[in-house]
């Protein structure tokens, strides 16, 4: 009977099915208790941990994975040891303790090799792989992405090679390449579609709505989203947190605050850590749509709280970011230079911030009457921008030169505004928020 149940666990737990699949252990755990079988124990309580991560749950993961780990010393079980290290290393990376992360994955490493598990050792592998994509290295986590990808697809391992396609798929996300972002993102929703794993396929799809709706295809990007909540099961679990959150950084990256705000709420909640990978992303998008709202002082707290927040690797730049354009609306133009120069000095920043950082400090100087720093700002940001096939991006930057150039009374005004009304326009979008907060900027003239 535990064996059956920890089999129903397994795959209520792939299905999505977190409270079942937490009921199903929990009864695995107590019969090979009951008969003695501490090995199968450990192996539960690891089943356990990650059922628990999965929804949201980072202190019940980190008793029941401390547990495995715990009976797997007691036995010297090198297996479940190894296992259970790998466990809690996802478990650091999620919480953010990224030094702990790597600490763990090394150990779980070494004992892999020592047993000669090639899978442990590639699956160790790719959570490197996810650790140095959150450093911003994402040179080295692509490398490791491919070597775990090559290893998963020659021992038949789907789920590794659909993790890794959602890894290689952000990665090129946050390099703004986002056709080849959106080619991985379809190959990973339809490989965790095949293996009916609802945790991969919310994250497959969170990157492929993403991918499309930047390279231009907003309406189909979103639908991608839409359908992401529409097979989420009961609950406020971690995997609808996750599809709640792209969804809502989605709908303010188009400037629609008050479809985020539906999702968001309008607060941060007291259990809401931003310093914690995916909650951080939830912070910053509530305090862009109070922003884009209008709602100046709210959107300010928000993202003051969240730029404070710090994980192992230090301030989320995204944060810092989002944080620049309350400050340029406040006329800070001290606090605007600086924060402009600390994003570009960040070794952890993706394009997108360093996008934000310049418009925002584009606007202040327009706002100042600074037409030539102005400029300044802007031609940087669109160098950026021409490697990437980032359309949203474009057409939002195109939006703040040309309300910009209408504020200072240039003369290539007219020419300018055109220039965003069609890219907007070919998106499908008003982008009524970013409007609302560039012109809170400019009003500080």
């Amino acid at each position: 009977a535990p064996w059956l149940a920890l089999r129903r666990g397994d795959i209520d737990s792939r299905s999505g099915r977190l409270d079942s699949a937490t009921k199903a252990f929990d009864e695995a755990v107590t019969g090979f208790r009951l008969s003695g079988n501490l090995h199968a124990v450990a192996e539960v309580q690891r089943a356990a941990g990650m059922n628990h991560l999965m929804s949201g749950s980072s202190e019940l993961a980190e008793a029941a994975l401390n547990e495995a780990l715990a009976a797997s010393l007691e036995l010297d079980d090198t297996r479940n040891e190894a296992w259970a290290r790998q466990n809690l290393a996802w478990l650091g990376f999620v919480q953010g303790r990224i030094g702990k992360a790597e600490e763990r994955i090394a150990k779980a490493t070494a004992l892999f090799t020592q047993l000669g598990d090639e899978i442990g050792v590639s699956w160790s592998r790719g959570l490197l792989a996810y650790v140095r994509m959150h450093q911003g290295l994402f040179d080295e986590a692509e490398e490791l992405a491919e070597a775990s990808l090559a290893d998963s697809v020659g021992r038949n391992d789907r789920w590794g090679e659909g993790m890794m396609l959602v890894l290689l798929g952000s990665i090129e996300l946050w390099r703004g390449n986002t056709l080849s972002a959106v080619r991985l993102g379809r190959q990973s929703v339809a490989l965790f579609r095949e293996i009916n794993d609802l945790f991969g396929l919310i994250q497959g799809e969170s990157v492929l709505g993403r991918a499309l709706i930047r390279s231009g295809r907003v309406d189909e990007g979103f639908a991608v989203l839409t359908e992401a909540q529409s097979v989420l099961p009961e609950g406020d679990d971690g995997i609808g947190q996750l599809a709640r959150a792209t969804l809502a950084t989605s709908q303010v990256s188009v400037g629609r605050p008050e479809l985020a705000l539906e999702r968001l709420g309008h607060t941060v909640s007291k259990e809401i850590d931003p310093s914690l990978i995916g909650q951080s992303e939830w912070v910053v998008a509530l305090g862009l749509a109070l922003l884009q709202d209008g709602r100046l002082d709210e959107a300010r707290e928000v993202l003051e709280y969240a730029a404070r927040a710090m994980s192992d690797v230090g301030q989320d730049a995204a944060a810092v970011a989002a944080l620049a354009l309350v400050v340029a609306s406040d006329g800070d133009l001290e606090r605007s230079d600086e924060l402009l120069l600390s994003i570009l000095a960040s070794s952890r920043t993706t394009y997108l911030d360093r996008l934000r950082t310049y418009i925002a400090h584009g606007l202040a100087k327009a706002a100042a009457g600074a037409s030539d720093a102005a400029e300044d700002s802007f031609v940087a940001a669109r160098v950026l921008l021409d490697p990437t096939g980032d359309q949203l991006a474009l057409a939002v930057l195109s939006l703040a030169q040309a309300m910009s150039a209408s504020h200072l009374g240039l003369p290539t005004a007219s020419t300018i505004e055109a220039e965003a009304d069609d890219r907007l326009r070919e998106l499908g979008i008003a982008a009524t928020g970013w409007r609302q907060a560039f012109a809170a900027i400019l009003s500080k003239a």
